[in-house]
């Protein structure tokens, strides 16, 4: 009923409101709740962590086979953030900080097989505070880094300046942690300055990787960051970068969609994506289309409209990886998957509603954006601020998506004798 009346609503009012205030750039957003908060709690979480827990030296870390990680380089452990389309984003700079350093990434769990698939040391971190600001969210997350203390140790870098991370690490015993700095941005025992023009996501993450080098007094590792080097697909470079993707079977190429976020903000409607799912079923062509494990009762509606029309591939991210991997191209919302595919070399369908494309959009290629304009509301971060809720993605219609969904298949190598 809701999206029905934000439906009329856009009809009326088609103009956008005024622009929300320009901030510093993207990578500067200021942490003031987080960072006054645990700047609050930290003397005493410092307390706590001195009575109950010896401060271990660095000692040897393992490898899951038990082999040492590394030996005789300097260590750094890296925190990732909890979203997974960040790991894809930010892996390329791990894996340059990997080329002279012994590198250890605190994860979430079910992306730990990333890193070590490229030679990278991971330890899972269950750490939902990242996504869910509550009391037993936090409680969960320090109880998983309490847990890693004796298995990092050294210095610990976070590409995002957040304090959360900085709190989260030093918990798991982490001797020295760096970011840059970010307003609020605290509990970090050493900060250096991005540069502004840092502003797309893997550039910054490449920019932090440099600029880590730098203020740890090692400028001459600056030649493994190419600051031209700022994402997309990867070739293996001797053993310390993942394969090239696997092409789409000749004989059965397969789209891989995803339609639907836990956030609600970034949701193209799902009756339009009905107009997507009826051009696979007119066409022919195979459609596999991601299940979601959070999925609503709208998401289950749908797939129980095209069940037994078009396949529906439900699985851990190994397997969305493989399937990946796999597919002619990508098609999917501001989510995981469009970062996923430009890892792996695939083309990408972008459909974007509140986000900057100049700070997340997928890096690769063969990546097309599209997005209703104008929107001087863009970017919101996610917290949409237009009178006529979500007319960013109400507004882009079915008609134009699908125009230019059709040009964008006619680009790819799979397209003879399949689409024309």
């Amino acid at each position: 009923m809701a999206e029905a009346e934000n439906r009329k609503a856009a009809g009326e009012r088609r103009e956008s409101p005024q622009a929300v205030p320009a901030r510093d750039g993207p990578n500067q957003e200021r942490r003031r709740a987080a960072g006054l908060v645990l700047m609050a709690a930290y003397p005493i979480l410092r307390l706590a962590i001195s009575v109950l827990g010896i401060r271990r030296g660095p000692g040897v870390r393992e490898s899951p086979h038990g082999a040492d990680v590394s030996p005789g380089l300097p260590r750094l452990t890296v925190f990732q953030a909890y979203q997974v389309g960040d790991c894809f984003m930010a892996l390329p700079s791990i894996l340059r900080l990997s080329r002279t350093l012994s590198v250890t990434v605190l994860c979430r769990p079910d992306c730990a097989f990333l890193f070590r698939d490229a030679g990278i040391e991971a330890l899972g971190l269950e750490n939902p505070f990242h996504a869910r600001k509550t009391p037993k969210a936090l409680w969960r997350s320090l109880r998983s880094a309490w847990s890693l203390r004796g298995r990092i140790g050294g210095d610990a870098l976070d590409f995002d300046g957040d304090p959360r991370s900085a709190l989260l690490l030093k918990v798991a015993g982490a001797e020295r942690t760096h970011s840059y700095a970010r307003p609020f941005g605290w509990l970090f025992d050493r900060t250096f300055a991005l540069p502004a023009e840092a502003r797309h996501q893997a550039e910054k993450n490449m920019a932090v990787a440099a600029g880590y080098l730098l203020s740890a007094g090692r400028g001459a590792d600056l030649d493994s960051i190419p600051a031209a080097e700022a994402g997309g697909a990867r070739r293996r470079e001797g053993a310390d970068e993942p394969g090239p993707a696997a092409g789409p079977s000749p004989r059965d190429p397969y789209f891989l969609l995803s339609c639907w976020t836990w956030k609600e903000e970034k949701n193209w409607p799902l009756e339009y994506w009905d107009r997507v799912a009826g051009f696979f079923n007119e066409t022919g062509l195979r459609a596999r289309i991601l299940v979601p494990p959070d999925g609503d009762g709208g998401f289950r509606r749908f797939r129980d409209r095209w069940a037994g029309k078009l396949e529906f591939l439900a699985g851990d991210l190994p397997g969305i990886f493989q399937a990946a991997r796999g597919a002619a191209g990508i098609i999917c919302l501001d989510n995981f998957l469009g970062h996923m595919g430009a890892y792996l070399g695939k083309p990408v369908f972008w459909i974007n509603g509140s986000s900057d494309p100049g700070h997340v959009a997928p890096v690769g290629t063969g990546t097309l954006i599209v997005q209703f304009e104008p929107m001087a509301c863009r970017p919101c971060g996610h917290r949409c601020v237009n009178p006529v809720r979500t007319q960013c993605l109400l507004e882009l219609r079915p008609e134009r998506v699908l125009e230019e969904l059709r040009r964008w298949l006619r680009t790819l190598p799979v397209q003879n004798g399949l689409y024309k």
